[in-house]
């Protein structure tokens, strides 16, 4: 089992996740525009009472399911920190922000009834919006530290 939590979005993780896409720094830029515009999106608070509950979880897992547990978070929780936490894991408890896209950013699969663009069969037939797994996340250490597009996608996880 891995718990996560206790995660310091203020501070910048000494490892850095790999650069992000291009198509990760547009959404996050679109999602600083909306923000810009109604100041929802992209400032995280500290979730003080996470590093107890992934404790408590950790403690039950191993007493009561006989599993090993380990923890991670705080400053250094970067994207490739925790895919290299969750390998060979069977049991995954994230304690942390998620995010997702404000509502006006469009997905790949929603459909005007009066775009033209329909197929016979009621799909598109160019794509009109972002990958849906790419409109969401989970948000690592240093989120509120960063001061670029590219330093914000890097470190918010999607499932892309």
């Amino acid at each position: 089992m891995l718990t996560v939590g206790g995660i310091d979005f203020d501070a910048a993780p000494e490892e850095e996740t790999v650069a992000a896409s291009a198509i990760a720094v547009r959404i996050v830029d679109e999602a600083r525009q909306e923000e810009s515009r109604n100041g929802t999106w992209g400032s995280w608070g500290s979730l003080h009472a996470t590093r107890g509950e992934v404790e408590a979880i950790a403690d039950f897992a191993e007493v009561e399911l006989g599993v090993e547990a380990d923890h991670i978070g705080g400053p250094d929780l970067s994207a490739a920190r925790l895919e290299r936490a969750v390998r060979g894991k069977r049991f995954l408890h994230l304690a942390t922000h998620g995010w997702l896209m404000p509502e006006n950013v469009r997905s790949m699969l929603d459909r005007d009834p009066n775009d033209e663009r329909m197929g016979l069969l009621g799909t598109e037939r160019t794509v009109a919006g972002f990958a849906p797994l790419a409109l969401c996340g989970l948000v690592m250490s240093g989120a509120n530290a960063a001061e670029t597009p590219e330093e914000l996608a890097a470190r918010l996880l999607t499932a892309m």
